[in-house]
């Protein structure tokens, strides 16, 4: 949820109009660092984007786990999710937060750090497989669906429980519908500010897949969805509850490579 802070987050607000050609100047200086030196900075800052413009192993649902869905998807739904904000607590740590109001909406009492403090898996070299940076500093990256999964996973597996995460990476974005009207949260991943992803030439790879890097990464709750008004809801860890159109957060989810995990 974070890249794309500089140094200083008020040096990034100074410079934003030259992010461009700074974001370039920083990948160069950080060549010969980690992949995570070169991750990290992520901004938060809603006043430096232009918000006006809004615009393991994948497990996809199948028709028994969800019968009839597709020809009895009903036209609204809304889960019942209690909004979480991510600040100031873990500044980037949007991936923690969304998971753990998933895991609230499920039933479990968790608190906005527990999944940060005792579950989140790290890696300093491939933010698919865990977090890199720390979600707690400003400078911290963050972590894709399979880290996610794995995290998701190690905290129902110590509470015995007969649910799991799945990466559903890949779904088309009505196909997320269905898991909603089965009462099951889903997390996407998208862009901080709904604003275009900016991407970097840095890479993951996971079980043979190709993960790329965008500055603006953020990941949020999808909450539900009504199809007559053509919106979603958006349980954002850093904007709180939001109503977006279809359009805008399927063409978002797209563009960042179609990321999503779910719990059921």
């Amino acid at each position: 949820m974070r890249l794309g802070r500089f140094w200083k987050e008020n040096e990034f607000l100074k410079q934003m109009k030259r992010l461009p050609m700074l974001l370039f100047l920083f990948g160069v200086f950080c060549i010969t660092g980690t992949v995570w030196t070169k991750c990290v900075n992520r901004v938060v800052a809603e006043e430096t984007y232009y918000s006006e413009k809004l615009y393991p192993q994948s497990a996809l649902i199948n028709s028994e786990e969800i019968s009839d869905t597709e020809e009895k998807l009903p036209q609204s739904i809304q889960l019942d999710v209690e909004e979480m904000i991510q600040t100031p607590e873990l500044p980037t740590g949007c991936e923690s937060v969304a998971l753990t109001m998933a895991l609230r909406f499920l039933g479990y009492e968790i608190d906005k750090t527990t999944i940060a403090d005792n579950y989140l898996v790290y890696d300093a070299e491939n933010f698919a497989k865990g977090y890199m940076g720390n979600p707690y500093s400003a400078n911290g990256a963050g972590i894709f669906p399979p880290g996610l999964v794995t995290t998701a996973n190690k905290f129902l597996d110590e509470q015995k429980s007969e649910m799991s995460a799945y990466d559903i990476s890949g779904a088309a974005f009505e196909e997320l519908f269905e898991y909603l009207a089965a009462g099951n949260p889903v997390l996407i991943w998208t862009t901080m500010y709904y604003e275009e992803p900016v991407f970097l030439e840095i890479y993951s790879e996971y079980d043979g897949k190709e993960y790329q890097w965008y500055a603006n990464e953020h990941c949020v709750l999808l909450g539900g969805y009504n199809l007559a008004e053509e919106k979603v809801t958006v349980f954002d860890p850093l904007q709180g509850k939001l109503e977006m159109s279809i359009q805008t957060m399927e063409s978002l989810y797209e563009k960042t490579g179609k990321n999503a995990i779910t719990i059921y």
